[in-house]
């Protein structure tokens, strides 16, 4: 019996975009804190754009490491 899967399936974990570093590159110039652990990370000019929008609209949290995220996400699975 063949594997009948979506592309969406295989693909679901595949990030798109602008994704932040623990390290300083050519794209990834400006630093941010992630607001759960307080580490570092190095953004491009898009997201820094987008998070200083955030902070300007009083977003609570504008930034989470996907550690956090991921984290905040299995606490609630587990409510």
């Amino acid at each position: 019996m063949p594997n009948r899967r979506m592309r969406e399936e295989f693909h679901g974990d595949l990030v798109t975009g602008p994704v932040p570093t623990d390290y300083r590159t050519e794209t990834n110039k400006y630093e941010i804190q992630c607001a759960g652990c307080g580490k570092r990370y190095y953004v491009n000019t898009e997201m820094r754009d987008d998070l200083e929008h955030a902070i300007e609209n009083d977003v609570e949290t504008p930034f989470i490491c996907s550690i956090c995220q991921e984290a905040e996400n299995d606490e609630l699975a587990y409510r």
